[in-house]
């Protein structure tokens, strides 16, 4: 009798990318933030948000308007700035009066290419200021939300908060406002519930 073939195992390549994680670029992070604050933020109903992107990608040959264009909005359409007139992207590019709008996604920072290099989640109701106080930058804190200005990863803060210690203490211990440790706290509860 013969011997049996044996199997043979995978070859390393393979086997790696069973196991990874697959983890989101900064790019989706953006666009997920971009489309929450749109959706969340301003209220703007999901069909008039798909109906501006569609229009984006068709007339302005933009390949992923959730990053590239600078969308605003009145809290019911979406607006883009073509060619210094401001065009309703969700009503297939009907131009509006600009100064109609005074609310607007300000909360990333685009470098000189127009491409998105932070984000400032929203850290407080609807209707309070919103200040940039945290903030979510690839090249700080791993990419996880830290106390703007610092590097200081909000989890840690939050730990520390957990833990007993009062936001004054933290306040001194990290040389910041009290407010940005609020923020800090009040964020991560946000994304906790």
């Amino acid at each position: 009798m013969g011997a049996e073939p044996q199997a043979q195992p995978l070859p390393r390549r393979a086997r790696r990318r069973r196991h990874e994680r697959r983890l989101l670029a900064f790019s989706h992070l953006v666009e997920a933030f971009v489309l929450a604050a749109i959706r969340r933020g301003h209220g703007v109903a999901l069909q008039r948000v798909r109906k501006a992107i569609q229009f984006v990608q068709r007339e302005l040959h933009v390949e992923r308007p959730l990053i590239h264009a600078k969308f605003k909005t009145d809290g019911v359409d979406l607006f883009v700035d073509q060619w210094g007139r401001l065009v309703n992207a969700s009503k297939d590019g009907q131009v509006a009066m600009r100064g109609a709008l005074e609310s607007s996604l300000k909360r990333v920072d685009w470098d000189r290419n127009g491409l998105a290099v932070r984000i400032f989640p929203l850290v407080r109701s609807a209707t309070d200021p919103q200040p940039k106080s945290i903030v979510i930058d690839p090249e700080r804190g791993f990419g996880r939300p830290t106390l703007a200005g610092t590097g200081v990863r909000v989890e840690i803060v939050v730990e520390r908060y957990r833990a007993g210690e009062s936001p004054a203490e933290l306040a001194t211990d990290y040389r910041v406002p009290v407010e940005l440790i609020d923020d800090a706290v009040r964020s991560e509860l946000r994304e906790a519930s």
